[in-house]
């Protein structure tokens, strides 16, 4: 099983990772990203993820696990990705798809209309099972009792928030639909990156919307939706849930690994 180290020697000769400190999360290396260039904006942590490794490149904004580099930076579709690096056969088996064919899709999710459309009835029959499944399991769960998804330290950030930018706060709380809220949010300081600011948006009690990290895109490409937002608003249409619960019952599911494995069945 190839760890990032040995993909970024695959994406291009001259890549050179120079190692720059050893932290929590084991040791980290910088150098360019193979997309944007650059002399150490690209950031590998090969300790992580049982030794898998991870990156992000803070030009760019990408980064990720390996299946993630091999479609960033090799060209892969998601089943080939997962074949290369050694993930279950279950999640690789699946009908592979080219980057031309990769890029022609995003080209038609661009063009297309924001209103989602539900795929054929197989999706919603398996879609149905696998949420009940996910809401039974998160209800076992301590994530169903903390709220917070166990982390100690969320509402400490958030009282803390509401200290140090009193003005960004009186602003959101004048805010009368999620949309709004999700948008005065985008202005605060240090909301870089696409995801984050769905996810303080979540801690802060918005409920329209999900966090479109890379497991839900994964999950949503699996099920035959163009993004994952269409995916979690229907499901939370059908179970009269809240987008953003639907969002945290995925994402536990696909953090204990079998979200994939029932996705391809």
């Amino acid at each position: 099983m190839p760890n990032l180290m040995d993909l970024v020697a695959e994406a291009g000769a001259g890549i050179v990772l120079q190692k720059v400190a050893t932290g929590a999360r084991g040791d980290e290396y910088v150098g360019p990203c193979p997309a944007c260039g650059g002399t150490d904006r690209f950031h590998v942590w090969p300790d992580q993820k049982n030794g898998e490794g991870s990156y992000w490149c803070r030009g760019c904004d990408r980064g990720g696990d390996a299946i993630q580099f091999c479609i960033d930076f090799l060209g892969m579709s998601f089943p080939e990705a997962a074949k290369h690096v050694g993930r279950p056969a279950a999640i690789s088996s699946r009908r592979m798809r080219t980057p031309r064919a990769r890029a022609a899709a995003r080209v038609e999710t661009e063009s297309a209309p924001a209103v989602p459309v539900a795929p054929e009835r197989l999706w919603t029959e398996k879609a149905t099972a696998f949420a009940k499944a996910c809401h039974a399991t998160l209800m076992q769960s301590n994530l169903a009792r903390t709220g917070h998804c166990g982390h100690p330290h969320k509402d400490t950030a958030i009282a803390r928030m509401r200290r140090q930018y009193r003005g960004c706060w009186q602003e959101y709380q004048h805010a009368s639909t999620d949309a709004e809220r999700l948008r005065v949010i985008r202005t605060w300081p240090y909301m870089g990156g696409k995801a984050l600011p769905f996810q303080l948006a979540k801690n802060l009690g918005v409920t329209g919307f999900c966090k479109p990290d890379v497991h839900l895109n994964r999950l949503a490409s699996l099920y035959g939706w163009k993004e994952p937002q269409g995916m979690c608003a229907a499901l939370a249409k059908k179970y009269g849930e809240t987008v953003a619960y639907v969002d945290t019952v995925l994402w536990f599911a696909a953090m204990q690994g079998w979200a994939y494995k029932e996705a391809a069945q």
